[in-house]
């Protein structure tokens, strides 16, 4: 149970699935609150039934000013504890469903290069991670960091950049809508981000003069790499190396469909 004085008193029973997913919700929002187990403490009961004309309902959520919810879904629970889950905004240059990690570090990315961005997360920021109890294997912390702490820096990295999130709000649908992606979400409303973006493309077919170096899909390419068109001398090789060079040339030969790179040619010298 948690402190006497916390703001919200939540009833109910450990059986309960629905008191057990209003519990998560609360604590995936860092929303402190006492939980009254009326398997526990009976007596209690009659203040839930006071509340419902007599009815024992679970789980009861008493909020400071008297008021309260009786077996609240998360979306009536978001709003009374008031959670940003509408946008004045229709359009954005990218649109991020899911507050996790990774989506909370594709925010920050694009934060970065001055694009408008969303993110819709159907729980809280930090998704999973903001629930987890402690993560050992995270780069950055030595020592370890608890889910809750590593969810909070990440979020507020994100929105320190003014960033727009969408919380318990989640994306029921995503389709083509001319040159945009339409979002829609189970709000009810939905958001738009460009189809595509422009990125400048590579020229395959120049690349081969550009001192022969490129793409190509060698099985060895730390050797085909290599450029050869030095024109200095060739260097010393030592009998290891040229059994390898030679391996490489069989390697490149070998695969003479018309996948294969024109960047395998400085292979057969």
């Amino acid at each position: 149970m948690a402190s006497s004085d916390s703001p919200i008193t939540v009833y109910g029973a450990s059986w309960c699935p629905d008191c057990r997913r209003a519990k998560q919700f609360l604590a995936s929002h860092r929303v402190a609150y006492e939980w009254i187990d009326l398997e526990e403490f009976p007596e209690k009961t009659t203040e839930v039934e006071a509340r419902n004309d007599g009815k024992r309902i679970i789980p009861t959520i008493v909020f400071p000013t008297g008021s309260f919810l009786a077996e609240p879904s998360n979306d009536e629970l978001a709003d009374r504890i008031g959670l940003s889950r509408v946008t004045s905004e229709k359009e954005y240059d990218l649109v991020i469903v899911g507050g996790g990690p990774t989506g909370l570090t594709t925010a920050i990315y694009g934060a970065r290069e001055n694009a408008k961005v969303l993110i819709v997360e159907k729980s809280a920021p930090g998704g999973q991670a903001g629930v987890t109890e402690r993560f050992d294997n995270y780069p950055g912390f030595p020592d370890g960091v608890g889910g809750a702490e590593l969810a909070e820096r990440m979020t507020q990295q994100a929105f320190a950049l003014r960033r727009r999130n969408l919380e318990a709000v989640g994306a029921t649908k995503i389709r083509r809508d001319g040159p945009m992606m339409r979002v829609e979400l189970s709000t009810g409303d939905f958001v738009l981000a460009p189809a595509r973006t422009r990125r400048d493309r590579f020229d395959l077919s120049t690349h081969g003069r550009r001192g022969r170096s490129g793409p190509h899909r060698c099985r060895r390419p730390l050797l085909c790499d290599v450029r050869r068109d030095r024109s200095t001398a060739a260097p010393r090789t030592s009998p290891s190396s040229a059994a390898a060079t030679a391996a490489s040339k069989r390697d490149c030969s070998s695969r003479s469909s018309p996948t294969t790179s024109p960047s395998c040619r400085p292979c057969q010298n």
